[in-house]
């Protein structure tokens, strides 16, 4: 199990990487039109979040469980808790995704400024 949880780590930490490279083309393909402006916003708004959430919770749970044991902290209290992080974690991103998503992401208000 422990080769498994150290795999499974190195497999989200590098998807981690993928994701961020992903969000960082789509952003500018939103900005400075490298690729589509709708295409580029489809991906970065709708199948980015959910893997790069999927892989931060198991990336980070498993540092903090590592961390933990190595401060002789961690026990049964711990492992629920980190448990319902994850679970907590996933679930509240694919309910703000998918479940509460508005038409607008952010009001868009007038401002000006005098200098």
């Amino acid at each position: 199990m422990k080769s498994f949880m150290i795999k499974l780590d190195r497999i989200c930490a590098w998807s981690l990487v993928g994701v961020m490279v992903a969000y960082f083309i789509t952003g500018y393909g939103q900005t400075r039109e490298i690729i589509s402006p709708d295409t580029a916003k489809f991906i970065h708004d709708s199948i980015l979040p959910i893997p790069s959430v999927i892989a931060f919770a198991i990336h980070s749970a498993y540092g903090m469980h590592i961390s933990f044991k190595r401060w002789k902290l961690w026990n049964k209290y711990w492992r629920a808790a980190f448990i319902m992080y994850v679970i907590v974690l996933i679930v509240s991103v694919i309910v703000f995704q998918f479940v509460l998503k508005t038409g607008s992401a952010a009001a868009v208000v007038p401002v000006t400024i005098e200098l």
